[in-house]
């Protein structure tokens, strides 16, 4: 062999959703020192930036509802000292401060020399892979977040017209198969509610815009009703040229890198919140069959289970990864307007009356301040094992620390993995764990 990469070995450490407004580098715990370690000793080291990267571009986007989340550019050197060398851009974050916050973020990650994909100054080049080199071989990475977004998606370049800066999106949209007893109260709370009128008159106007119905299919609130003899229930449905755009995406990224990672941001419950929506597992084995070596998914802020499809792991939620959001020092006139706040009041206020003092919200819940992050071993260019490493975020700890990652001691760390093996045992996936780690193995 000329080159190391021709031996097939690598080694991807896979972390889920970062909103980092704080520097990492000074802590010293041994725990926090640990997962350090572990990230920096990977070849190609991933998480999915959830935020802005800018100093003084753009403006809030007023549908946050005075959630915006933004770092600072210092906060890149901190992710890089922890290891980290490969994000994802796409996400319901990526908009937070427009255009401005889209085109500060890609400059500010290419100054910091981060590889990065999942947004663009074009929807085609939101689409394009983003590429790591290693010694172990070339990194790609094709990104996108579902229809959670409602602004910001990237538009494509004309020959007479250019494109529009935002993020690579597979849109997805609600349909539900209900029995002839519902689709007839569907239409008649429509036309009651005086709702077809509107229908009516946008069609006028806008027919391309408004689906028609029939008698086998109807809208309302734009969701899609099917009259169906069975298998009644509420799904999401993926946008099929998107789907097929970004297939496409994967394909040429398996030309043209050695190993080929896709990740996906969604919040599309169909159930219960740690069970991935029905379309997404079709959509990572769709991947995998397209040549993806590891399909990386988060969104959900919680854990899900883990599938391996033909030799190749789908993660389908890994929780988070650092979950900074009650120290932003700034935020915008709606988050406090939403909540009855005056111009008197400061940030600390906000974070008090939204969560009613850490009483409700997701503050409140231990599942979104415990999560998992997972090293992916490749020899020979088949999967050897997965091995899966618990983090803690400091649940009911004070505003001031919680929120950053640690592998926590043997029993939290072991509790935590018994339930990400519970949740994987549906996809026929095996978790055996030993002194806080988990392991999935190969032959």
């Amino acid at each position: 062999m000329v080159f190391e990469s021709e031996k097939g070995n690598i080694s991807i450490a896979a972390c889920a959703d970062c909103l980092l407004s704080r520097p990492l580098s000074s802590y010293q715990e041994p725990g926090f020192l640990r997962m350090v370690e572990i990230l920096r000793g990977a070849d190609a080291s991933f998480l999915n930036l959830e935020q802005v990267i800018a100093k003084d571009e753009g403006w809030p986007d007023e549908s946050k509802k005075g959630m915006p989340f933004a770092g600072n550019p210092r906060v890149l050197a901190d992710l890089k000292w922890v290891g980290i060398n490969l994000v994802s851009c796409a996400n319901n974050h990526s908009y937070d401060y427009g255009i401005e916050g889209v085109l500060s973020t890609i400059r500010y990650l290419d100054e910091a020399g981060l590889a990065h994909a999942g947004t663009g100054r074009t929807l085609g080049e939101s689409r394009a892979p983003g590429y790591l080199d290693t010694a172990a071989g070339r990194v790609a990475l094709v990104a996108m977040a579902t229809s959670t977004i409602t602004a910001g998606r990237a538009g494509e370049q004309r020959p007479d017209f250019r494109g529009r800066p935002g993020l690579n999106t597979l849109r997805t949209r609600l349909v539900s198969t209900v029995d002839q007893k519902t689709f007839d109260q569907v239409r008649q709370i429509s036309d009651t509610t005086g709702y077809e009128l509107i229908k009516e008159n946008e069609r006028k106007f806008f027919p391309h815009m408004i689906p028609q119905d029939n008698e086998r299919q109807f809208y309302y609130l734009n969701h899609r009703f099917v009259l169906s003899d069975r298998d009644w229930g509420t799904r999401y449905e993926v946008d099929e040229r998107d789907k097929e755009a970004i297939l496409r995406s994967v394909g040429d990224a398996r030309k043209q890198a050695d190993w080929v990672l896709v990740s996906v941001h969604w919040h599309d419950h169909e159930g219960k919140t740690e069970e991935p929506p029905s379309f997404l597992k079709d959509f990572a084995r769709n991947c995998i069959d397209h040549g993806a070596d590891a399909f990386l998914g988060h969104g959900p802020h919680e854990l899900c289970g883990i599938e391996v499809h033909k030799g190749r792991p789908i993660f389908y939620s890994l929780a988070n990864f650092a979950c900074q959001l009650e120290t932003v020092d700034f935020l915008p006139f709606e988050a406090y307007e939403e909540l009855g706040l005056t111009q008197d009041d400061r940030p600390s206020a906000v974070y008090d009356a939204r969560t009613r003092n850490d009483s409700v919200g997701w503050v409140a819940h231990r599942e979104f301040w415990e999560g998992v992050f997972a090293t992916v071993h490749f020899e020979g260019w088949r999967l050897k094992n997965v091995r899966l490493y618990p983090l803690d975020f400091g649940f009911k700890g004070p505003r001031t620390q919680r929120g950053r990652p640690i592998i926590p001691d043997e029993s939290v760390g072991n509790r935590i993995l018994k339930y990400l093996a519970k949740l994987s045992a549906p996809f026929g996936t095996k978790i055996k764990i030993e002194k806080g780690i988990g392991l999935i193995e190969f032959e």
